[in-house]
């Protein structure tokens, strides 16, 4: 078994439904959390990934969750007996790095549903599961000229470095709004000329795709196992 030779469409539900079954599991208790990051590990393992790239750009949902969790300390505080506020810290922690460990895990499937499936993989997985033509287009479009962009920003970055060495913080804060600005008009005339080329070779409004082929025995199994994992976390919790 092979999760790069798996339908596309199966690697993206799969994720959906892992997605939602932690946040309906959340907070998750360190034991089921634990089951969860090796059941994705594995997966990760076995689709070759760059471990260490994968779990570095996870980490930079830890911020964020932890300070959205740190309501949850404050809240059982709140409502906490207020003749022992131990207990009730050590509860709202718990609940805190529950909730912190629901939304890494969640972080880390979507990060290895990227790693694993290339662009147009996503794309056509989103128009096999129905999403709309013009959404559809849009995301084509912000996939194709992403690196477009972004080398025009290194240009204009260089160029700026050659030409003001020694320009202070407050004067690249000025130069940098200015190359903003003149980056979105660039875009926004580039989007014209690209659409109107677009026009005269036929384009009506939907990315011509080829049809999916239809699922197999590994797809199903892409898609089942994920379901069964959080079916088993349910009943053991119940």
């Amino acid at each position: 078994m092979s999760l790069r030779r798996s339908d596309p469409r199966a690697r993206m539900l799969a994720t959906l439904v892992l997605v939602g079954g932690i946040a309906l599991l959340s907070p998750l208790k360190p034991a089921e959390a634990g089951a969860l990051f090796g059941f994705l590990l594995v997966a990760a393992l076995q689709a070759e990934i760059p471990l260490g790239l994968w779990l570095a750009r996870s980490l930079a949902v830890l911020p964020v969750a932890a300070s959205l969790a740190l309501f949850s300390i404050l809240r059982e505080v709140a409502l906490g007996n207020p003749t022992d506020p131990l207990r009730s810290w050590l509860a709202g922690g718990s609940t805190a790095l529950g909730l912190v460990a629901s939304a890494w895990l969640c972080v880390l499937a979507c990060l290895l549903l990227s790693l694993v499936s290339p662009p147009a993989d996503l794309l056509g997985a989103m128009k096999g599961l129905g999403m709309p033509s013009g959404l559809l287009g849009v995301l084509w479009f912000l996939f194709r000229f992403a690196e477009t962009l972004r080398e025009q920003l290194r240009a204009m970055r260089r160029a700026l470095a050659c030409r003001a060495p020694g320009l202070g913080p407050r004067g690249q804060v000025r130069i940098f709004g200015n190359l903003a600005g003149a980056m979105l008009l660039r875009a926004h005339d580039r989007g014209h000329r690209v659409h109107a080329a677009m026009l005269a070779r036929g384009f009506q409004g939907e990315m011509p795709m080829a049809p999916p082929p239809p699922m197999g025995r590994l797809d199903l199994l892409t898609l089942g196992l994920p379901f069964l994992t959080l079916l088993a976390l349910a009943l053991a919790r119940a």
